[in-house]
């Protein structure tokens, strides 16, 4: 089955008696609220490191010496240099080298990669049972019993890989981990600004292509 998306019905489990609470359950609980106690303190030093980050580059720029560009002169440039100006004419380009792609007239080329991938969707209904004590009281106890496992699948195009070692079926449903093109942006590196009759070649600061996956 070669259609996308496409949807399989998988497996369905009947676990009869009181429902069980696994240890990788109790693991998963304890997981999780070790994460999100850890998230905010986390959020806050990345949020304050970028901030501070924003600070140092803006004072380096302010003290540095930024150089006007006017239409009417000639200006002596070097690299690295803080300039400021404004043009209505840029000549760049960016290229993608994985895919042999060019644009013309770009200052930036993003790179959007997809993966096709099946995805397990499982559900759990379970009856409510009782019990009553045994040493004579009216106290009742509730749980949950008789459980049925449904496991569904779903392939799709999606923006991420996702493991299918952990699924119910597997080999049924292999997801290749593969990922020779990730997502990535580009830069140009050979914009050139017209100002008035001159024109300025402008190499960007930072690196030509990062990964954002």
């Amino acid at each position: 089955m070669n259609t996308v998306p496409t949807y399989r019905q998988g497996r369905r489990v009947y676990t009869p008696g009181r429902k069980r609470i696994t240890s990788c359950d109790k693991f998963l609980s304890y997981f999780l609220t070790t994460l999100f106690i850890l998230i905010p303190p986390i959020l806050v030093y990345l949020n304050e490191k970028h901030r501070f980050e924003t600070f140092t580059s803006l004072n380096e720029a302010i003290n540095s010496n930024i150089i006007e560009l006017h239409p009417s002169r000639k200006h002596s440039i070097e690299p690295g240099a803080v300039v400021h100006g404004s043009s209505s004419n840029i000549k760049s380009s960016t290229r993608d080298r994985g895919m042999n792609i060019d644009v013309d007239n770009s200052l930036t080329l993003t790179r959007q990669t997809e993966y096709c991938q099946w995805e397990e969707i499982r559900s759990e209904t379970c009856d409510t049972c009782s019990s009553s004590s045994s040493d004579g009281n009216e106290m009742t106890e509730t749980y949950e019993c008789n459980c049925v496992t449904t496991f569904n699948y779903f392939k799709t195009w999606r923006e991420y890989l996702i493991n299918s070692f952990l699924f119910d079926q597997p080999a049924a449903h292999h997801n290749p981990q593969r990922d020779p093109l990730p997502r990535s942006t580009f830069l140009s590196k050979d914009i050139m600004m017209e100002f008035g009759e001159h024109e300025h070649f402008l190499q960007p600061h930072q690196d030509q292509s990062y990964n954002k996956a």
